[in-house]
């Protein structure tokens, strides 16, 4: 079966959805605790937190990863089907759509008042600045836009480092490119940097030079997963267990074996360290190739499917149903005292797994609608979505 054969393609396709499906689906469940649960408890701080409270933060570190590497992989796919010119348009239009998107629509899902009192910088933000970056770097092939990918996260301390000593306007520069930080541009107003644009620029190149091998027939496809994700995976239990690189926040032994566990696993991800990288693609890369064998017609797959294939249009419509059913839902516990607490009800963590459920269970009809306008129609916004 040579590598265009339609079946393969079919295949190799089908899985990268089923992953971002799975991705799209633990993030639901990321932002159901920020909106419905205590978010002055840090669940993973040790000295706040319990177990379930930690994995349940912990298991959507998946996600950010996952979406970004995805990303490069899928703009590896398209660029095949363009020339130079209308990749690198489409490229610089989209992502900077995307910047626009995270200041407008995102922003009020997230703090919906018009003021812009508060705003902060996430992952559709760091998304849309890496796909204007990709535009210049897609005219090198992939195997060396990957290779630099790497070898800038095989450096990441240098992204904590690279504010140090700076003011002022080049403070900030550098916070959006390589950091975290909080800022107060006006009286009244607050500026969160949350999701550095160079490290995750990075994680998207790395996809995109991993798009080469997802042109393979199926079963080679899956043997690269496994073994490149096993090797990931064993590379980050390596270097963590070493304690002396890869994060800046070393582990330590702890009265409880369990909490032991828990800090070996606590890594770094704003900015990423090369031990969350490790960590978070390696089981990805795994999970990609065994879901090569999957049939995606089959329940609960055919709704991963779904939600893989529509993945922008699902997250602002997820962002602005538990925002808004969440505000609804403080005001009733809070009354006129809602704003001081975050416009959450501030609920046990039970009810942030119900919230969860209930949103991907409200989400998949509508997600489906989209899903099968994309494949009716060829209209040009609808790449933008």
């Amino acid at each position: 079966m040579t590598t265009s054969d339609p079946v393969t393609k079919k295949k190799r396709l089908v899985s990268i959805d089923l992953l971002r499906g799975i991705v799209m689906v633990l993030m639901v469940l990321d932002h159901a605790r920020d909106f419905f649960s205590d978010v002055s408890i840090r669940p993973t701080d040790l000295e706040q937190t319990n177990v379930v409270l930690f994995f349940t933060r912990w298991v959507t570190h998946f996600c950010a990863p996952g979406f970004v590497f995805l990303a490069g992989t899928a703009i590896y796919l398209a660029a095949r089907r363009r020339t130079p010119t209308e990749r690198t348009k489409f490229l610089v239009t989209r992502g900077l759509f995307l910047v626009f998107l995270e200041l407008t629509v995102v922003k009020i899902g997230w703090a919906p008042e018009p003021f812009y009192r508060f705003l902060i910088l996430q992952v559709i933000w760091a998304i849309g600045w890496s796909m204007v970056g990709m535009a210049a770097l897609t005219f090198l092939s992939s195997r060396w836009v990957g290779a630099l990918g790497a070898l800038a996260l095989l450096f990441t301390p240098w992204w904590e480092s690279a504010q140090e000593g700076h003011q002022g306007a080049a403070e900030v520069v550098l916070t959006l490119l390589t950091g975290t930080g909080f800022y107060r541009p006006a009286e009244g107003h607050s500026l969160i940097v949350g999701y550095a644009i160079l490290p995750w620029l990075a994680v998207m190149m790395v996809g995109y030079g991993f798009g080469e091998f997802a042109r393979l027939p199926r079963d080679r496809f899956r043997r690269v997963c496994l073994v490149t994700g096993a090797t990931l995976t064993l590379a980050f239990f390596a270097l963590r267990g070493l304690n002396l690189y890869g994060d800046p926040a070393p582990w330590s032994v702890q009265p409880d074996p369990v909490f032991t566990v828990l800090s070996f696993l606590k890594v770094t991800k704003y900015p990423p360290s090369l031990s969350f990288v490790l960590m978070t693609l390696g089981p990805l890369l795994i999970a990609l190739g065994m879901l090569t064998r999957v049939d995606a017609t089959r329940a609960p797959f055919r709704w991963l499917l779904v939600f893989g294939r529509v993945p922008l249009f699902y997250y602002v419509a997820h962002l602005w149903l538990l925002r808004f059913t969440s505000l609804a839902c403080g005001y009733f516990v809070w009354g006129d005292a809602l704003l001081e607490h975050d416009g959450n009800p501030k609920w046990p963590l039970a009810i942030t797994y119900l919230a969860w459920a209930l949103a991907l269970l409200l989400l998949y009809r509508p997600s489906r609608w989209f899903e099968a306008l994309k494949r009716r129609r060829n209209d040009w916004w609808l790449a933008y979505l």
